[in-house]
């Protein structure tokens, strides 16, 4: 079955009943009238098109001068018409239902005020409707009569997807506190007086300074609290990079992560999930990615909600396996 029309006779009848429906989402009682006028004449302009028609366009089972009587007859002459014109399609209808319908609908059209739909009768007559366009001219308007249901599951996935991001969000802040005090367990063992609250006041200093100013104070923050003279080396090498001081005084786990990654090369790598893992919150709110074109400007993919989750399960996963091989590396005794 096709949602779109094909041939021209398929128009007239698909679009009486698709303004049809489109009234009938707005559940205002005005709408609900509207509607029910526009499918009655949406049925009955489905049954004069099928029945003017070719045969070996519909299949129809009497003649055309019997169809033609019949379109041009009473509603009661057309419903009969159909039912002698089209049985086999028609076998799981009752068109005593139509008739039904139309009755109301005069009701509704001569008597004017005073007359409701109520929403039940209107949403039956529009089942029934698309069930029948469906079957004679081969238009599926499923879609249409079920798209505000359709839009509440999407409704109440995005809002579960939601909730399920705000725990993840609050699962990652949790994470990134255990691992700290894991990187912090392991600075204990290499250099203590690394973790004294003086020495972390005097680097977030250095974020204020810049060029050779910035690498005295991280110069003498160090040398005031490092013994060993490797470490020193480590830290301080000739060209020092200033990012790393600035990103340091920022967060000192990132220089807990460089001092670690000495013993432990992959540590390089932490810095970097850990980083991703702080930006996590703020990339769930406005998760945009930029990429570069060869030929042409920076393009933005804004990805769906689950991905965003999947991303975090992805973090999630890797902030655990630096708390774990960080537990492993001190209880080795390093």
């Amino acid at each position: 079955m096709k949602t779109v029309t094909q041939h021209p006779w398929q128009n007239g009848p698909t679009e009486l009943i698709r303004y049809a429906i489109e009234h009938l989402h707005k559940e205002m009682e005005f709408d609900q009238r509207i509607s029910f006028l526009l499918l009655d004449i949406g049925v009955e302009t489905l049954f004069k098109t099928f029945l003017t028609l070719p045969e070996d366009v519909t299949g129809a089972k009497i003649k055309f001068p019997d169809r033609k009587r019949a379109a041009e007859g009473s509603f009661h002459d057309l419903v009969k018409g159909m039912e002698a014109a089209a049985p086999s399609k028609l076998k799981e209808f009752n068109l005593a239902h139509i008739q039904f319908y139309h009755d109301l609908r005069n009701k509704l059209y001569h008597q004017g005020n005073g007359i409701t739909i109520p929403t039940e009768k209107a949403k039956g007559y529009a089942e029934l409707a698309v069930r029948l366009l469906e079957v004679l001219l081969d238009v599926n308007l499923t879609h249409l009569l079920r798209e505000p249901e359709t839009k509440a599951r999407l409704q109440e996935k995005q809002e579960k997807l939601e909730q399920e991001l705000n725990q993840q969000i609050i699962t990652i802040h949790k994470e990134l506190d255990h691992l700290r005090v894991e990187v912090r367990l392991a600075i204990e063992r290499i250099e203590p007086r690394l973790l004294l609250p003086s020495f972390e006041k005097q680097l977030s200093a250095c974020y204020e300074f810049e060029g050779h100013k910035r690498d005295k104070i991280f110069m003498k923050a160090i040398d005031a609290v490092v013994s060993e003279q490797a470490l020193k080396d480590y830290l301080l090498p000739e060209g020092i990079q200033r990012l790393l001081i600035e990103s340091w005084s920022i967060d000192v786990t990132f220089l807990y992560f460089h001092i670690i990654s000495r013993d432990l090369p992959e540590a390089m790598d932490w810095e970097r999930h850990y980083a991703l893992a702080k930006m996590f919150p703020d990339y769930a709110q406005q998760p945009v990615i930029k990429e570069i074109d060869e030929d042409g400007p920076l393009t933005e993919i804004i990805p769906t909600t689950s991905e965003v989750i999947e991303e975090g399960k992805r973090l999630l996963s890797q902030l655990r396996k630096i708390g774990e091989r960080i537990q492993h590396w001190v209880s080795e005794g390093h």
